[in-house]
């Protein structure tokens, strides 16, 4: 049992020290250490995120130096590929745009999410940029939930048992429309009283260095189709965000589970009630399933060209014209190795599982 002492002590340092969790100050205080990055070494991931070695990285130096960003840019989360599959530079997505990412199962949705959020709070702290998760199933997120940036998870129906190394306990995702609404109100009050267009505008003002304002805050929604049958529910909430959410500082990231028409490219979603919505995402990451021998890709046009399945996608940004192909970084699979708690997980996501408890204990 913890004593009464001990949670002051821990409470006092939390205060001292914003964005440590309590759990995690508990450890300060009773002397036990935070735990050590499952996996050291590099990768091309790490190092286009300028990490030489996961196992010492520490990110306090480029959180702060990030600080001060005016908008939250581009990460790397691949490669860019030619028409012969080869490598041609690293793939960057923005953080801070409205994005829709839609395919079938399987075809590498939740990974190459996973890639852009590990790679945003690689460069962000959390004091400048903040995660909302929220799913129809269970235990969606990989290692997002591990993060310091993430302040809230939602699921349909949270189970009990729910991942004990996440910074937060899951709310039922019914909470989800009245915490945006409650969000976005409380940034458009803020701008409103700082007399400043937008949040962005603001942080370049001078006013910023006295009153920095609220974090921005990339709201992940997966498995967006499934709350058609609510959209009465979730609509106005998500489409007040959608609409003026950039301005304030919220960004949607939605993903999509059904199979990509293959004729229009269009999604079930992007026909349905959702369809105003989708049709104003500036950032569109699409994944195309035909058969199980090829993946044709259509981005922005009536186009495709045919591949090999894998974690690729095409990325089509506003204003652009033609493709850019890209593979995620650590596409590998087959070596696998013990995680937290003594589970088994693949390469893949043992890496992204040591640069997640490396960011979350990096604030301790």
């Amino acid at each position: 049992m913890t004593s009464n002492r001990v949670k002051q002590a821990a409470r006092k340092l939390m205060a001292e020290r914003p964005g440590l969790r309590y759990t995690d100050a508990l450890r300060l205080v009773t002397g036990e250490q935070a735990p050590q990055p499952l996996v050291s070494g590099s990768s091309p991931w790490f190092g286009a995120l300028g990490i030489d070695d996961v196992g010492t990285f520490d990110p306090l130096k480029g959180w702060s130096q990030s600080q001060r960003a005016h908008e939250i840019g581009f990460v790397p989360v691949g490669f860019e590929l030619d028409r012969d599959r080869s490598p041609v530079g690293t793939a960057y997505l923005s953080g801070g745009q409205n994005t829709i990412v839609a395919g079938s199962s399987g075809a590498g949705k939740s990974h190459l999410c996973d890639n852009a959020l590990l790679s945003v709070a690689a460069t962000y702290s959390p004091r400048r940029v903040q995660f909302v998760l929220a799913s129809t199933w269970h235990s969606a997120f990989h290692n997002c939930h591990l993060l310091p940036h993430t302040i809230a998870i939602f699921e349909r129906d949270p189970s009990p048992g729910f991942d004990k190394d996440a910074v937060v306990a899951p709310d039922k995702l019914d909470a989800l429309p009245e915490m945006l609404v409650q969000e976005y109100r409380r940034r458009a009050e803020f701008l409103t009283a700082a007399g400043s267009p937008s949040i962005a505008a603001y942080r370049k003002s001078s006013a910023a260095n006295a009153s920095p304002p609220p974090p921005d805050l990339i709201v992940l929604v997966e498995e967006f189709g499934a709350l058609e049958d609510f959209a009465e529910v979730y609509e106005p909430a998500l489409r007040m965000v959608c609409e003026d959410g950039p301005r304030v500082g919220v960004n949607l990231w939605v993903v999509e589970g059904s199979v990509v028409n293959e004729v229009t490219g269009k999604t079930a979603v992007s026909d349905g009630p959702w369809a105003p919505l989708i049709g104003s995402f500036s950032q569109r990451i699409c994944f195309r399933t035909s058969d199980a021998n090829d993946v044709p890709f259509l981005l922005g046009n009536n186009d495709t060209h045919e591949q090999t399945p894998g974690w690729d996608a095409d990325v089509s940004l506003s204003g652009e014209a033609g493709y850019r192909r890209i593979i995620c970084f650590d596409n590998h699979g087959g070596a696998v190795g013990n995680g937290l708690r003594g589970k088994s997980w693949p390469l893949r996501q043992l890496t992204k599982r040591s640069l997640a408890t490396t960011l979350r204990f990096a604030i301790s």
